[in-house]
């Protein structure tokens, strides 16, 4: 099938027809694993939209630590400060797995905005989003511990588990030097919490994921 703009969340508000108008100003991309999609420091002022995929946005502090700022997910835009304001990209963004990429010229994506309020309403929310999520890992690293910020990463990464709803379950098992960048900790930290968590049965792993019987035991620990 030839990709689309069908799964991107922004656009829902827009019918079929609108969507290919849209699709036609797009170009499309494929990016390996590990790939740059997005480099800090560029000119360019292209949005674009994950159809198919995963990819990290992150950046580099001064003495060369990876900072995670979020996983970008299938549905996706990204790529819209540009856009918006007309500056260099902010940070990098890296291909996780495969992905499948479309762009569009931000003075389109600027077009398309200004002249459909429901696409506009969606981008202040997803912005809003974004702002309350800065907010919430400010705070967390300025008075929380690395354990408490482990503990609250993996109730935010957990999901109901279908088959007990009693339970949550984080599939697959997040990569720890991910999880590490995103809470501003060293990776043998969080293997040294994750460890601790397991020896004190607040979770439990298998191959290929990590389980949570008791969210009220996890939130203990991620608040005390």
């Amino acid at each position: 099938d030839a990709p689309s703009l069908k799964g991107i969340s922004l656009f829902d508000s827009l019918s079929s027809s609108e969507r290919k108008e849209l699709e036609k100003k797009c170009r499309w991309h494929e990016y390996g694993e590990r790939e740059r999609i997005v480099e800090q420091g560029e000119a360019r002022t292209d949005v674009f939209f994950l159809v198919s995929g995963k990819a990290h946005v992150l950046n580099f502090s001064e003495s060369g630590r990876v900072i995670e700022y979020a996983t970008i997910e299938e549905g996706d835009v990204f790529g819209e400060f540009s856009a918006i304001d007309g500056l260099s990209r902010s940070a990098w963004v890296m291909a996780m797995e495969v992905c499948v990429v479309a762009s569009m010229p931000g003075s389109d994506f600027m077009h398309l905005v200004t002249n459909n309020p429901d696409v506009a309403l969606a981008l202040m929310r997803k912005l809003t989003g974004i702002i309350r999520l800065s907010d919430e890992r400010m705070a967390n690293f300025s008075l929380l511990g690395a354990e408490q910020r482990v503990c609250l990463e993996l109730i935010r990464l957990a999901e109901a588990d279908p088959d007990d709803p009693d339970t949550l379950v984080i599939a697959p098992i997040p990569n720890q030097t991910n999880m590490a960048n995103v809470i501003g900790a060293s990776r043998e930290t969080v293997a040294r919490v994750l460890g601790q968590l397991r020896r004190d049965s607040v979770i439990e792993r298998t191959d290929g994921a990590i389980f949570i019987r008791n969210r009220e035991n996890l939130e203990k620990r991620a608040l005390f």
